[in-house]
């Protein structure tokens, strides 16, 4: 599984990669949204996962180019803020949202049943 995220800050890297390190995910980090914009249309990713709240570009506005021009990556917005107000009916229709603090367990769910994995034993 290729898995792309937006996120500056090297502690919550290292937690990504330990969410993910059971599914053996290949994690691609972009620094901002013009990194993880640019990194989606140039490669395929089964999963991206957005920071609403990007200093240079709104998390939702990335979600909604890349849904329209790469609909087929799995998109999941995680914000710190209440968004589901502002996200379009369309984009919420294929999209998953998580707020900050991450659950962890939650997403964790996600990734095995959008993607029908179980975590490797290795």
């Amino acid at each position: 599984m290729k898995v792309l995220i937006n996120e500056r800050n090297e502690d919550i890297r290292k937690l990504y990669e330990v969410i993910f390190s059971p599914y053996e995910a290949e994690i691609t980090f972009a620094e901002d949204a013009d990194e993880a914009q640019a990194s989606a249309e140039r490669d395929h990713f089964d999963l991206v996962l957005l920071d609403v709240g990007f200093p240079d570009m709104e998390g939702i506005a990335v979600a909604d180019h890349l849904h329209s021009k790469v609909p087929d990556h799995s998109l999941v917005l995680v914000s710190s803020v209440p968004v589901a107000k502002i996200i379009s009916e369309e984009l919420k229709k294929s999209i998953s949202l998580f707020m900050k603090p991450l659950d962890i367990k939650g997403l964790q769910n996600l990734i095995r049943s959008r993607f029908h994995l179980a975590p490797s034993m290795a």
